[in-house]
This record gives C-alpha cells, structure tokens and sequence, in this order.
C-alpha cells in the first residue's frame, strides 16, 4: 500500500486512515503508536462494523492476488492528523 497525505506525526496523534477499495472507501480512525523509516504504527480504534467486515474481505483478495504474483493491484490509503488532546 502506498500512504498519501501526511508530514511528520508525533507520537500520539491521532489518524485517519482512508482506504481507497474499489466501489468505496472506508475510513479507520486510531493512534500514531510508531513513527520510522521503516513505516507507521498505529492503533485503531473506531472503524465501523459493516466496514470492517468489507475490509476483512478485502484484504484476503489482496493476499490472493498478491499470491499471483507481483504487481497485479495497487491499493492507496490516505492519512490524516489532527494533534493528540
């Protein structure tokens, strides 16, 4: 997955990831645990149950194609911030 849309985020923000899926996007909503070279962690924590599920399958597709072999898909997903209060 490519990320899109962030600066340097502290530790402690809070995020909102966008995953840009085909026919929608889903929104996912956590907190910026781990910030390095080698990517972001984050801990989610509200993403709503009917997206989670449509998530879910989607993600087993990805790993499906992604077994096909490489560069068959591309996903995006699109991060914000607003500071921790």
């Amino acid at each position: 997955m490519f990320a899109h849309g962030f600066g340097k985020l502290e530790i402690g923000a809070y995020v909102e990831v966008i995953l840009d899926l085909p026919n929608t996007d889903v929104a996912i909503r956590g907190r910026l645990k781990h910030s390095g070279q080698d990517g972001l962690g984050i801990e989610f924590r509200e993403i709503r149950k009917s997206d989670r599920q449509l998530t879910a399958r989607y993600c087993v597709q990805q790993q499906q194609v992604e077994a096909a072999g490489p560069g068959k898909s591309q996903s995006e997903l699109l991060i914000s911030s607003r500071s921790a209060g």
